[in-house]
């Protein structure tokens, strides 16, 4: 139940875009908890900080290393 309400709350915060940037690291840290590999919090979270589209300095490493991972 709890991984259907944060991908739910990462598809909402993608849809909010911009206006989304102070959830930045919260999206940052569940993508952290989940691991490398696949899922609902995942699908969704790695769209929303491209929606958001801020603080690349946070999330350009993130997306990199998820994009270079083993899954």
């Amino acid at each position: 139940m709890k991984t259907e309400r944060s991908a739910s709350a990462a598809l909402c915060l993608s849809m909010l875009g911009p206006c989304a940037s102070n959830a930045v690291p919260a999206l940052i840290r569940a993508l952290n908890k989940e691991g490398n590999g696949y899922g609902l919090v995942l699908g969704n979270a790695m769209p929303a900080l491209g929606a958001i589209h801020s603080d690349p300095e946070l999330v350009v490493p993130v997306v990199c290393e998820y994009l270079d991972g083993p899954r």
